[in-house]
């Protein structure tokens, strides 16, 4: 089994779900600040919506493809647009290339949810909160991939 990671977005800094609405997507990167001797090619990432005014709609709304190595790289030129600061724009940051293999904004995997689920309340992007990058046990990833499969049966990591 791959390795699976958290990648969080803070919807006040960068906004997301426009991103992920976006068909010119597909392929894109994300900084790596945790784990960036652990996060590989091949590994399988979730995108996360951060903190907002409710953590009703935080959680789970993409699962991507890690396709690169952590190197220092720009954002791509069409993520750019989705920064709200000027100044996050066009920074050069290690990051890992990604391919979106699903996407979930009709129907998220929510932190409540996943509160709500003993083998995942517990996930470190709900215990440490702060950072852009949390790892995912094995038996959480399994219970993640069940609710998963719930919305989307045919999905396949």
């Amino acid at each position: 089994m791959s390795e699976v990671w958290v990648f969080q977005a803070v919807p006040k800094r960068y906004r997301i779900l426009d991103a992920l609405r976006d068909p010119n997507l597909q392929n894109d990167v994300w900084e790596v600040k945790q784990y960036k001797n652990s996060i590989h090619e091949g590994h399988l990432g979730l995108i996360w919506k951060g903190r907002t005014n409710s953590t009703s709609d935080m959680g789970i709304y993409a699962v991507v493809d890690i396709v690169s190595e952590p190197a220092e790289m720009y954002d791509s030129e069409q993520s750019t647009q989705y920064w709200v600061n000027r100044e996050d724009r066009h920074r050069l940051k290690q990051r890992v290339r990604i391919r979106r293999k699903l996407i979930l904004l009709d129907n998220p995997i929510t932190k409540p949810e996943l509160m709500d689920t003993p083998t995942t309340s517990n996930l470190e992007i709900i215990t440490r909160k702060r950072g852009t990058n949390f790892k995912v046990a094995p038996n959480e990833w399994e219970t993640i991939l069940d609710l998963i499969r719930r919305r989307v049966p045919e999905f396949e990591p």
